[in-house]
């Protein structure tokens, strides 16, 4: 695990040298701080997500990503601890847990406004 630039992760923030093989926190989350990893030859990426705390962020990453939402945290015990592992393991879907812990930032929250008789106007488009 490397905390390279962790401000953003942004092209041009980090070095092939320090980068490659190793899973890299970056404070941001977004497409183009994955490619800036892949491109350095990250094998995977942990994302920060302080600004949207209970809310899924759904995005077509590259390289393997997970995004936490206690980023101070995760960057505290990363500059803690010198010697960190990353496991990558196959995501598992989870039925019936009540209630679902993240909401995608797209989805509609309740019935729509305009017409009280759709439940889920994204659904429904």
């Amino acid at each position: 695990m490397f905390n390279g630039n962790f401000l953003d992760c942004k092209p041009g923030t980090l070095s092939s040298k320090l980068v490659r093989g190793k899973a890299i926190f970056c404070w941001r989350v977004g497409i183009s701080e994955s490619l800036e990893v892949r491109r350095t030859g990250g094998i995977a990426t942990v994302l920060g997500n302080a600004f949207h705390e209970r809310v899924a962020v759904c995005q077509p990453y590259l390289i393997p990503s997970t995004i936490v939402s206690s980023t101070i945290n995760v960057h505290d015990y990363i500059k803690s601890n010198r010697n960190l592992n990353v496991k990558l393991i196959q995501p598992k879907t989870i039925i019936g847990t009540e209630p679902a812990p993240f909401m995608a930032r797209f989805t509609a929250r309740g019935s729509s406004a305009i017409q009280p008789n759709i439940l889920k106007p994204d659904i429904a488009a």
